[in-house]
């Protein structure tokens, strides 16, 4: 699955040699634009965009007395989220069920969500990396803030050359009971509806639900 290396920075080409086969990945980056090819066969194509969030202070203190966030998260200022819509050759596509993945850098076991697009951030995991923790504020935090980013770029994309296509990833709430990471998504989703102008008019503005 090529799409396990789509959050790797530095990474350009990864050539795999097993005997006498030869694979080879590459990862192609052009502005918002990143293109997976095998063997220069392009396997996906993805939109991609990275939001650089600020640590509300409340959190930071709700942190403190967390054994299980590394010092480095505590004393952090801000955290990248990396948002990623799947093109298809002339439109932008929803994720199906099997290809929702969050992603930790690479990608993590976690099939619980269903979400319209891929995500990377700097999730808490478990130490084999199968799961999230669902009761960490840090990964609510997270989750909140994928709803509500989420909105604010469908809001960009309405406006560009993908129109009403960007609508198919509006995100739906998630139906899943005494889920603390569910409840947070959800949270974000109300908050977006009221705060964020998405809706565009004829008259080419972006207007708010009310």
């Amino acid at each position: 699955n090529v799409n396990m290396f789509l959050f790797l920075k530095n990474i350009y080409s990864i050539k795999f040699k097993i005997e006498e086969d030869t694979t080879t990945i590459n990862i192609e980056r052009l502005d918002n634009e990143l293109v997976l090819k095998k063997n220069d066969n392009i396997e996906a194509k993805w939109l991609i965009k990275t939001i650089v969030l600020k640590v509300p202070d409340l959190l930071k203190d709700e942190l403190k007395s967390d054994p299980n966030v590394p010092k480095k998260l505590k004393d952090t200022e801000n955290i990248e989220l990396t948002l990623a819509i799947k093109k298809g050759d002339h439109s932008l596509e929803k994720l199906s069920q099997n290809e929702n993945l969050l992603y930790a850098y690479l990608p993590t076991d976690e099939k619980r969500y269903s979400l319209p697009i891929l995500v990377n951030s700097t999730f808490l995991t478990s130490s084999n990396r199968e799961s999230l923790h669902n009761d960490s504020k840090w990964n609510q935090w997270l989750f909140k803030s994928i709803s509500v980013e989420l909105f604010k770029w469908v809001a960009i994309l309405v406006k560009e050359k993908y129109q009403e296509q960007a609508y198919r990833l509006i995100p739906k709430k998630l139906d899943i009971k005494n889920d603390n990471l569910s409840k947070a998504y959800n949270e974000g989703i109300d908050e977006a509806i009221k705060s964020i102008a998405f809706i565009l008019s004829k008259e080419n503005e972006l207007l708010k639900v009310e």
